[in-house]
């Protein structure tokens, strides 16, 4: 991994900026990026990573729902039909895990917003009082705007983040 932070010789004499923590906060948005990027997408992950990341693993153990598969994006992520169609937070339910987390593509915001329970609830929320926090039903939501979450073919990424393990060396 290599991260720049392009300082001209004029701000390097300046020692009002201070350059090591412009360089530290460059670095580590760059890190979140890669990381993002391996975890969910498999994009530069170590040898031994799970190809694809966990987006190509939960599809081939077939922990995925496809948008359009339930009557609507409601049934897709939360819904269970008379048919058998399971949405994806079933989908984690059903191995026995509760799901702690949704990390999604920011494309899927504006279609988030509409989503409304049998009484007319909205679903996915603003978090009072923490900013640009969000909420879907109930559960904490990110959208990483570094362009390390995949594209297109995964909107949102569901689980029990509780069972992941991180570490630096």
């Amino acid at each position: 991994m290599a991260s720049y932070d392009i300082s001209d010789q004029d701000t390097s004499d300046d020692v009002d900026v201070n350059i090591f923590d412009r360089a530290r906060d460059q670095v580590s948005g760059d890190m979140s990026k890669m990381f993002d990027a391996a975890v969910f997408a498999g994009t530069n992950a170590p040898t031994g990573w799970p190809v694809g990341g966990i987006a190509t693993h939960a599809t081939s153990a077939a922990n995925n729902v496809a948008i359009g598969t339930g009557a609507d994006i409601y049934d897709d992520i939360l819904g269970e039909t008379s048919t058998g169609v399971t949405g994806v937070f079933g989908k984690v339910e059903a191995d026995g895990f509760e799901v702690s987390a949704v990390a999604g593509a920011i494309s899927m915001k504006s279609r988030l917003r509409g989503l409304r329970d049998s009484n007319g609830n909205p679903i996915f929320n603003k978090v009072p009082g923490q900013g640009m926090a969000y909420e879907l039903d109930g559960v904490p939501c990110v959208f990483p705007k570094h362009g390390g979450f995949p594209s297109a073919a995964q909107n949102l990424i569901v689980g029990d983040f509780s069972n992941s393990v991180w570490a630096m060396r």
